[in-house]
């Protein structure tokens, strides 16, 4: 078992490296990093890609591939005017893409600590993980893109643990962004508009959807594959005229960019918890959303 030492160990750059590739999916670390295709254990696969890279080119293929994770979107209009010196001396900043002068992406990548009480080592000990973010500033709109962290640390540490404590969460991420820069205000939109615009088009269809009505909150899950819009056309016509909450689509028009993803059109929230099938794939809806809100 573990000992307080190899705790130590785990917490160095490599081990915390190691895990921030576990989130890529199996079939794109071997693709992003030429892996030998006969190698197809995810540990394998990872000590291939530490023994052939840099920690700056692991870092670097992430944040170049940041579209092929899972990840949690926030999207805001802006009030203020992006400057040369925007989100300067930021702790967590590890690089910035110039697209224009009102068009940049930042690219963050967190550090964020788990705590746990460990029976057989008989302590509190810390596990250390990378989160990466992405922030698109264009004109006065803002989408911070986070990397959705799943990680098991009893796998991790091989051993029986309590009390698992996350020390810190995408809220925090949030405000240690939209704080930073006091020329900004970040104020949450509102993405009905968008989301019914590819609904009522058949770009997308709901599984499971909640929305609210005048005096109450109504939901609706589907049984098996139905979809609401094709199998209830009713009940979609009674949605369609209310905002819509914490609602779970199908993409119809491309499998191999994306299958599905959840929205809260009300808070500004769209999550894509499955790995995209394509590093097109989540682009792809964000675009048809925004374009059309």
């Amino acid at each position: 078992m573990p000992t307080l030492k190899k705790i130590a160990d785990l917490n160095s750059e490599e081990e915390i490296s190691n895990r921030l590739l576990q989130a890529l999916s199996v079939n794109d670390l071997k693709e992003i990093f030429t892996i030998d295709s006969s190698i197809r254990n995810q540990r394998d696969i990872i000590s291939a890609v530490l023994a052939g890279n840099t920690d700056s080119i692991i870092k670097n293929q992430i944040f170049k591939n940041f579209n092929l994770l899972k990840q949690h979107i926030y999207f805001f209009d802006l009030k203020g005017k992006i400057t040369d010196n925007t989100f300067e001396n930021h702790p967590f900043l590890y690089e910035v893409e110039v697209k224009s002068r009102s068009h940049k992406i930042f690219y963050f990548l967190f550090k964020e600590d788990f705590t746990f009480y460990n029976v057989d080592a008989g302590a509190i000990q810390t596990l250390s993980f990378f989160r990466p973010v992405k922030v698109t500033i264009k004109g006065l709109s803002a989408i911070i893109a986070v990397n959705i962290l799943e990680r098991d640390i009893s796998l991790i540490i091989k051993g029986n643990i309590l009390g698992q404590n996350r020390k810190s969460n995408d809220i925090d991420i949030l405000n240690s962004i939209t704080t930073h820069d006091k020329i900004f205000i970040y104020i949450k939109r509102d993405l009905n508009k968008g989301i019914k615009f590819l609904w009522e088009n058949d770009t997308i269809d709901a599984y499971k959807v909640k929305f609210k009505k005048s005096k109450s909150t109504s939901s609706e899950v589907m049984d098996e594959d139905k979809l609401i819009k094709k199998h209830l056309p009713e009940l979609y016509k009674e949605i369609m005229k209310n905002p819509l909450d914490t609602t779970v689509f199908k993409y119809l028009l491309q499998d191999d960019l994306i299958k599905h993803f959840t929205a809260n059109p009300r808070e500004g929230i769209i999550s894509f918890n499955t790995y995209p099938a394509s590093v097109d794939g989540i682009e792809t809806v964000i675009k048809l959303i925004v374009d059309n809100n």
